[in-house]
């Protein structure tokens, strides 16, 4: 399904597009290790192209593996494959990350104490 933008070009995902940004950061600001719910494409047709035949889409979730120093390619996992994009295709993908109990963020929350 696909809709017309203000520019009167088709989009395919209308839906996730028009939702609200906040709290959405781009794919080389996500940390390492960490997953995130892609939610934007902000790229030319060639460029989602090629992450669409990455399985790259909005609504999927990926996984950063690792980045390189001085904007180097981003490794990432997208289901049992890992994939190497750019840093300046990375930064077109808008994500919102998944934040899941760590052992470090257990820490951090306070324990209650149970009546004895």
């Amino acid at each position: 399904m696909s809709m017309f933008n203000h520019r009167g070009k088709t989009e395919k995902y209308p839906a996730l597009k028009n939702r609200a940004l906040a709290g959405h950061i781009m794919l080389t600001q996500l940390d390492n290790g960490a997953s995130a719910r892609v939610m934007e494409l902000r790229g030319g047709h060639q460029m989602v192209g090629k992450l669409e035949a990455m399985g790259i889409v909005p609504g999927s979730t990926i996984t950063k593996k690792g980045s390189s120093i001085m904007k180097g390619p981003i490794v990432l996992r997208k289901g049992a494959t890992q994939l190497a994009i750019g840093y300046a295709m990375a930064q077109r993908i808008m994500v919102e990350p998944r934040h899941a109990v760590t052992a470090e963020n257990a820490k951090r929350a306070p324990m209650k104490k149970l009546p004895s």
